[in-house]
């Protein structure tokens, strides 16, 4: 068995996903540039714009997604 990385790529793609990645949470977070912070906010934009219409999974899991950690 290799590393999780790996392990956790090569499942997605026997699963029949195209193309699978993963992400230094801790890294994106220290970012100094902000990309990630920047991403949330627009994202925070998105939802009071309405633009997620019917479906209510993705405010009521904002917090999830603002810090996935």
């Amino acid at each position: 068995m290799g590393d999780l990385r790996s392990d956790l790529i090569q499942s997605a793609l026997q699963e029949g996903f195209v193309l699978a990645e993963t992400v230094d949470i801790d890294a994106a977070f220290a970012d100094p540039e902000g990309r990630f912070e920047r991403h949330v906010q627009a994202y925070d934009r998105w939802l009071k714009d309405g633009a997620h219409g019917n479906m209510g999974y993705l405010p009521r899991g904002r917090n999830r997604r603002a810090d996935p950690r």
